[in-house]
């Protein structure tokens, strides 16, 4: 719940047009990160690099995306090499486009990146991509049409691994029916086209959809037949024959006043796709939205393929509602529903004072007058409850519409962080308890800057990893910990190659940082282990935190 609320909000500020800057390059600075790309052994010309600035951080990640163009290009020369400069200290993924060769699995790699510091050796060694190509058609021979296609790799015990076609490009069939998956890596596949589960893919209400089939025609993941594929290799004819499409129906209804039973115009209406075990229905999670329900409270949501769902209202995405929303299950067989009734309530309010510690600098406290901030509702597997409110540049905020129950509090900008929570000068560890109706007056959210920076390095003693195995950090802080549910105080970052990482958009405290080793997934399970090392830091606002952590695989707990 709190995951998909906490997307929402993303949604709603890029929608909204929260404010950011527009720039069209990455933060400037004195780094560098260079490399060679060669094919087959020889040096690969005119081969396109990207550099994209990478964060674990929630907030970072939605700060970098706002400010526009996260990415720079290089082109490889002709000995191959590639060069980025002018880049401010960070961590960055570096990846090789090249949609129809292979790189193993160092197509991209992720480079934490000191102040004023050179990494000159982040090298990709291409060779050419296999390819599947075949036909889907009808059971009576008509070719499907616009079908996405995909090709799983097999692990070594028979186990979808990945799927490997590239997040660039759209493996789709054609008007004939014929696709082509190209740039895969050696091994064994299965492939498929058609959905999984239609109710989960919004793209899906456009028409109907084909059930997943594998090739060369059946549903059965454990019937399908598997596709060798050698080094650069094609296989050709692995056709696949689809069954008939899932039909697709609609369920209608209003959105009315509990209490009054009036109808509540320009609700968003959603529903949840719902799972029935041993008798009892088990919410998943949202999985579409309707049109904003008329002047007279109807609404409609199509795309549906038979199931159990629920379906409610959303408030608060544009601005201050009173209203949260009870959900009502139904059920689609074979037609539409209609005369669901989703009853919305009056809800409770918070309001209070937000500060940011540690700065009466007046052109920082201006900032606050441009924060929105937000109360999700975080009981159990009821209908979302969201609310929405800007700050006032005094600082005070009301939050309505808030079901009885726990919420968490949050914030848009994109460079503070909430530290801590209280309520007539109690902090509010587990959340604010919310009674029916109730108008809470006495709220005081304490904000920080989150400009700390863990940096580190990871030394291996004692032996040395095995092949496939990945390094990653992670920070919790361990003081004036908000809402156990709400992991905005947690970041994390991949080690890269030289054991480098940085952990970035922490606010000033202490924290417990944690290695963790991961082996490859698709080894045999008694290698399958994670190694742990924690170790405290203590995070400053004005400058970084340098940190070593030992790994000795001699001495660490192994673990299944």
């Amino acid at each position: 719940m709190v995951f998909f609320m906490r997307w929402m909000i993303v949604g709603v500020l890029l929608c909204s047009g929260a404010s950011a800057s527009a720039q069209s390059q990455l933060r400037e600075g004195t780094g560098s990160i260079a490399g060679r790309v060669t094919l087959s052994g020889k040096p690969a010309q005119g081969v396109v690099l990207t550099l994209r600035e990478s964060s674990a951080n929630e907030r970072r990640e939605l700060s970098m995306l706002m400010r526009g163009s996260a990415f720079e290009k290089a082109t490889t020369d002709a000995d191959g090499r590639y060069r980025f400069s002018g880049m401010a200290a960070g961590v960055y993924e570096v990846a090789a486009f090249a949609p129809a060769l292979f790189a193993g699995d160092d197509k991209s790699n992720s480079v934490s990146l000191a102040d004023g510091a050179t990494v000159d050796d982040i090298n990709f060694s291409l060779s050419k991509g296999g390819v599947i190509t075949g036909r889907a058609t009808t059971r009576d021979g008509r070719p499907v049409i616009m079908e996405p296609v995909q090709a799983s790799r097999l692990d070594q015990t028979d186990k979808d691994s990945s799927f490997r076609f590239s997040p660039t490009l759209s493996f789709t069939t054609d008007d004939r029916g014929v696709y082509r998956i190209y740039g895969l890596a050696p091994g064994r596949y299965k492939v498929s086209t058609g959905k999984s589960d239609p109710t989960f893919d919004v793209m899906a209400h456009m028409r109907p959809a084909h059930p997943r089939t594998f090739h060369p025609g059946v549903t059965d993941a454990a019937k399908a037949g598997v596709v060798e594929l050698s080094s650069g290799g094609e296989a050709s004819n692995i056709d696949i024959k689809l069954g008939d499409a899932n039909k697709i129906y609609a369920a209608t209804g209003r959105v009315v006043e509990a209490e009054t039973n009036k109808p509540v115009p320009n609700a968003i209406t959603s529903y949840r796709v719902n799972r029935v075990l041993e008798g009892e229905t088990v919410p998943s999670f949202t999985s579409g939205f309707g049109v904003a329900s008329s002047s007279t409270g109807e609404f409609r949501l199509e795309g549906l393929t038979p199931g159990h769902y629920s379906a409610f209202a959303l408030f608060g995405l544009d601005g201050a509602s009173e209203f949260y929303s009870d959900q009502v299950g139904f059920e689609v067989q074979h037609e539409d529903i209609s005369g669901l009734e989703i009853k919305a309530h009056r809800g409770a309010s918070i309001s209070g004072l937000a500060v940011i510690e540690g700065t009466n600098d007046p052109s920082v406290l201006q900032r606050l007058g441009q924060t929105e901030i937000f109360a999700i509702g975080i009981k159990g597997s009821g209908a979302p409850n969201f609310a929405r409110a800007r700050i006032s540049i005094d600082g005070s905020f009301q939050l309505r519409g808030l079901r009885t129950g726990r919420a968490i509090l949050k914030i848009q900008d994109l460079d503070l962080s909430i530290k801590r929570v209280e309520r007539a000068g109690v902090p509010q560890s587990q959340g604010i308890e919310i009674g029916p109706g109730e108008q809470l007056t006495d709220l005081r959210v304490i904000m920080a800057f989150a400009s700390g920076v863990i940096r580190g390095q990871v030394k291996v003693e004692g032996g040395s990893l095995p092949k496939g195995a990945r390094l990653s950090v992670a920070a919790r802080r361990q003081t004036d910990v908000g809402d156990p549910s709400d992991d905005d105080d947690d970041t994390d970052a991949e080690v890269d190659a030289a054991g480098r990482f940085v952990l970035e958009g922490l606010i000033p405290g202490e924290y417990e940082v944690t290695l963790t080793v991961l082996f490859n997934p698709a080894a045999p399970a008694p290698v399958r282990q994670v190694r742990l090392v924690r170790q405290q830091a203590v995070v400053m606002g004005d400058s970084p935190t340098e940190m070593v952590l030992i790994l000795d695989l001699g001495k660490t707990r192994e673990r299944d």
